[in-house]
């Protein structure tokens, strides 16, 4: 019970220092760039109507609309607090004019991919011009290479994470989850401090046979570089017949003044 108030309580403050930088940001004129990740843990009978709705329609849109309330729940609501170096060097290339390659270190503007190669920042800015939004960002039916992946292992977050420790792969076999299409959404919210926002979610289907424990979470830009990784606490352990939604939701405050 002590672990839980201190960890709400920590969580409270954390919020609260979010809300005084996005309000600062407002006043002092500089982008303020926000990610937050929701995980909702879907029952078996809530996955057996989303499957109904597959047969008839498919689907891509949010399994929230069509999942009741009853038959899932919110495991993970919170700030994305991990923003990789990959995700820094592209803002610096884009807001700077700048671009390279080199090492995946301090003082280099290079990107590394999940499969250790190491591009210039220039790669990435014209890839995800030519891709983006949709298919980079939600990811498509089948597909475990792009937008949003999920993974089992739980080490600890690190700036240098540049793919997911133990990916769980598309398919139905053991340690395999069925990967949907993502539903991608974006908008202007008038209010006061105005933001823009952009919204991923993909939901993820148990088919193996046996329990899954999910534990990680990336951002895949196209075609393979991740933004952040995510490691959750607690874990969700994924029964099968059951489901996991990922969302990721970007936000960027404007100005109040913008004379």
């Amino acid at each position: 019970m002590r672990h839980k108030l201190a960890k709400k309580l920590a969580l409270e403050q954390l919020n609260a220092l979010y809300d005084e930088m996005r309000d600062l940001s407002a006043k002092l004129k500089f982008p303020f760039p926000e990610a937050f990740l929701r995980v909702h843990h879907i029952k078996r009978k809530g996955m057996n109507v989303v499957r109904d709705v597959l047969r008839a329609q498919g689907l891509k849109t949010s399994v929230l609309d069509i999942v009741s309330p009853r038959f899932y729940e919110k495991a993970v609501d919170r700030h994305s607090e991990s923003y990789v170096r990959n995700a820094y060097n592209a803002y610096v290339a884009s807001f700077g004019g700048v671009a390279e390659t080199g090492s995946y270190d301090d003082g280099c503007l290079a990107v590394k991919a999940i499969d250790e190669a190491i591009s210039s920042t220039t790669d990435i800015l014209r890839m995800i011009s030519d891709n983006y939004p949709e298919s980079g960002f939600a990811g498509e039916i089948n597909d475990d290479e792009h937008g949003i992946l999920i993974g089992t292992d739980t080490t600890a977050e690190s700036f240098d994470d540049y793919k997911l420790l133990s990916m769980i792969a598309h398919g139905g076999g053991e340690g395999q989850m069925n990967h949907f299409a993502g539903a991608f959404t974006e908008g202007f919210v008038d209010t006061d401090p105005d933001y823009y926002w952009s919204e991923a979610e993909r939901l993820f289907d148990n088919d193996s046979g046996g329990s899954i424990t999910v534990g990680e979470s990336v951002v895949m830009m196209w075609p393979d570089y991740i933004v952040v990784r995510d490691v959750w606490s607690p874990t969700i352990a994924v029964g099968d017949g059951e489901g996991i939604a990922v969302t990721y939701e970007f936000r960027v405050t404007y100005p109040t003044d913008r004379s």
